[in-house]
């Protein structure tokens, strides 16, 4: 990720500097198929660019930046268990790389992250932190990348769900999928699963979701829930919270881990994908260690498999 970071700065100065240029240049290399082809999106695998929509933006190898932002959080996180909450070289590339996608899921996560951070270090109560919170909190309100988006998209949603039946047939006539954003996907997956959410519908899940209407979901608790369910979310995030405090081990840092992931699959449909899917397993791996010991000192990992052997 690391990598692929650094790499995606590289396409990203020059979608700066050259817009539809380069735009026509991943184009050249495109590697994904497309039905219908799109004059908006280009990708050549290791990088996206979303002419009009994400001028400005840096999706990196993601579908958008918000995706890529998820993306950054979780390895971010991973890479603080890794050092301790020491901020490295990785890190430093990992957090710049979240700023460059300008996405609001990612950049709330991230004040989440820090925060922990802060916490994991001084675990005496500071009456000056304390005080600072709400002002935080005001002030992400009151910025426009933040609390105005998350009204304005409130708002479109809302709207957009009233005129439903003549938005879907619009994205019908141009053969595209309808896609509704975050609070769009809760309320129509609640009305369209209801009691079913409690367990989910498993594979029945893409046939009853284009039963009326050909949508696109991006709010990915709810798209995770409809698939498995309350139960099988609950168990997702129960999985995690063991994993983490393996490696933060306070609770309150555990719940701040638990708020990241509520954050980034709120604003994404990330839950399904395996760098989540891998907490459901990690807690039940044996590991002697806290995963920044082994990275540490991977001899004693070594000596360990060799004498299981």
């Amino acid at each position: 990720m690391t990598d692929l970071t650094l790499l995606s700065f590289f396409f990203f100065a020059f979608q700066l500097i050259a817009g539809e240029a380069f735009f026509n240049f991943v184009l050249m290399f495109h590697l994904t198929p497309q039905d219908p082809p799109s004059d908006i999106f280009s990708n050549c695998l290791v990088f996206t660019y979303t002419k009009e929509l994400h001028d400005y933006r840096n999706s990196g190898f993601v579908w958008e930046p918000g995706g890529f932002g998820c993306f950054l959080i979780i390895t971010l996180t991973l890479n603080l268990f890794i050092n301790k909450f020491t901020f490295d070289r990785s890190s430093i590339i990992l957090t710049i790389g979240t700023i460059t996608t300008v996405s609001t899921t990612a950049y709330l996560a991230l004040l989440i992250l820090l925060l922990m951070v802060y916490r994991y270090k001084h675990r005496k109560i500071n009456l000056g932190v304390v005080l600072m919170i709400p002002v935080l909190v005001l002030i992400m309100v009151k910025t426009p990348l933040i609390g105005e988006k998350i009204v304005s998209l409130y708002n479109s949603d809302m709207e957009n769900l009233e005129n439903i039946d003549h938005l879907s047939s619009y994205y019908d006539n141009i053969d595209m999928q309808m896609r509704l954003n975050r609070f769009a996907s809760i309320t129509y997956i609640y009305d369209l699963f209801k009691y079913k959410l409690i367990l989910g519908v498993s594979n029945m899940y893409d046939e009853l979701m284009n039963r009326v209407y050909n949508v696109n979901i991006s709010n990915g608790i709810m798209d995770f829930m409809a698939k498995y369910g309350l139960v099988g979310f609950l168990y997702l995030m129960s999985c995690y919270a063991k994993f983490c405090k393996r490696n933060v081990k306070y609770n309150e840092c555990t719940v701040y881990c638990i708020l990241v992931m509520i954050v980034l699959g709120f604003g994404s449909p990330i839950l399904t994908t395996p760098i989540v899917l891998m907490f459901l397993f990690l807690p039940y791996y044996k590991l002697p260690e806290p995963i920044y010991l082994l990275v540490k000192r991977p001899v004693l990992l070594n000596s360990e498999f060799s004498s299981a052997n």
